[in-house]
């Protein structure tokens, strides 16, 4: 969650406008409450909070609840353009394209966007096949 300058994010605070975040139409907050994916009115995906870049940044923040790649302030995600829909899951990242495609990254626990139990740090975009039942 966003926190004023200066002050302690631990003890929380009052609501207030985050500057950069404006002209947003969708907004998915993590299952653990450290990141937020915003998307904003021109299509552009905005982050802020923890975005792990490896997989060992990733299991150490399970285990000593170390954050090096923390961002307090919003910044745009690089490579998604034209995004109608974003979703953050407990440890993947999700967003849908006008265009249909889907795109993700994070951990990758059943081989989806790459290896089972792998490690994304960028934004791929996920190949679907049809049902084949």
């Amino acid at each position: 969650m966003a926190t004023p300058k200066n002050e302690d994010p631990v003890k929380g605070a009052a609501p207030f406008q985050v500057e950069g975040l404006s002209d947003i139409v969708d907004i998915s907050l993590s299952y653990s409450g450290d990141r937020l994916l915003a998307l904003k009115k021109d299509g552009t995906v905005w982050g802020m909070g923890y975005f792990p870049k490896t997989h060992k940044q990733m299991i150490d923040s399970f285990q000593v609840r170390f954050y090096p790649e923390y961002y307090r302030e919003p910044a745009p995600i690089e490579g998604l353009t034209d995004a109608d829909a974003v979703y953050t899951g407990n440890h993947t990242n999700a967003v849908i394209k006008k265009d249909g495609s889907l795109w993700m990254w994070g951990y990758d626990l059943h081989g989806t966007f790459g290896q089972a139990q792998s490690f994304q740090p960028i934004p791929t975009r996920v190949e679907l096949s049809p049902d084949t039942e």
